[in-house]
């Protein structure tokens, strides 16, 4: 004997029906046309303070790149001058003992 012929058959829409039983099926209203009862402002222009708002940052984003231009510079000038030293010192190291004095004082005018 099968006892799974024996139950009865529930459909999904029974289901649907139980857990919703005292509620209207719901509509979409807004894809239907209609408006909702408070809708968006879909104004695309910005705002007397939103316009300033964004000059302001947009000022402040050309000052930041302005401020990282200058201090990569800065890093490109340290750089140079790190190999510089680093030349100068190799060559001293590398130097006769009568020639590291000459070498010595092109390493002082690097610094």
């Amino acid at each position: 004997m099968d006892d799974r012929n024996a139950e009865p058959h529930i459909t999904a829409q029974d289901l649907r029906s139980a857990l919703r039983p005292n509620r209207p099926a719901r509509q979409p209203t807004t894809l239907l046309g209609e408006q909702p009862a408070r809708g968006w402002d879909w104004d695309p222009e910005l705002s007397a303070a939103d316009r300033a708002e964004l000059d302001e940052l947009r000022a402040i984003v050309t000052a930041q790149r302005d401020e990282l231009d200058r201090v990569r510079g800065q890093l490109d000038t340290a750089h140079a001058g790190e190999r510089d030293l680093r030349r100068a010192l190799t060559d001293l190291l590398a130097a006769k003992p009568w020639q590291r004095g000459r070498l010595a004082a092109t390493a002082r005018k690097l610094l």
